[in-house]
């Protein structure tokens, strides 16, 4: 996970990564796999976005990054400042499985 600048515009995306044992893994989950959200590191809330509702599948292939970006537009607005960017995804093998969660925070420093 990470907040990257492309073209004068911040974007937060998040990447997941097959390492398993299989060549490929297929996994349910919510349409968008990751829920987002950014906050002020004294927890005040800036922007948030849910994975959509529709359950899809997703093909993984060993050694395969895929990329979400949370699509947030306020991140240029920003002031200089400490902030928790949060992905979480809830993913599963089958639909007789119990999920999984993966969570991902980091406290990031914003500077002019």
């Amino acid at each position: 996970m990470k907040i990257i600048e492309y073209q004068e515009e911040r974007t937060f995306i998040a990447t997941i990564k097959y390492t398993g044992e299989e060549v490929q893994s297929e996994i349910l989950h919510n349409s968008g796999l990751f829920d987002f959200t950014v906050k002020e590191k004294d927890g005040d809330l800036i922007e948030t976005k849910e994975a959509g509702e529709d359950e899809v599948t997703t093909l993984l292939r060993k050694g395969e990054t895929l990329t979400f970006n949370s699509g947030f537009t306020s991140l240029n607005d920003l002031e200089p400042g400490l902030y928790e960017f949060t992905a979480e995804a809830d993913f599963r093998k089958s639909v007789t499985e119990p999920e999984q969660r993966a969570e991902l925070m980091r406290m990031i420093l914003i500077s002019e």
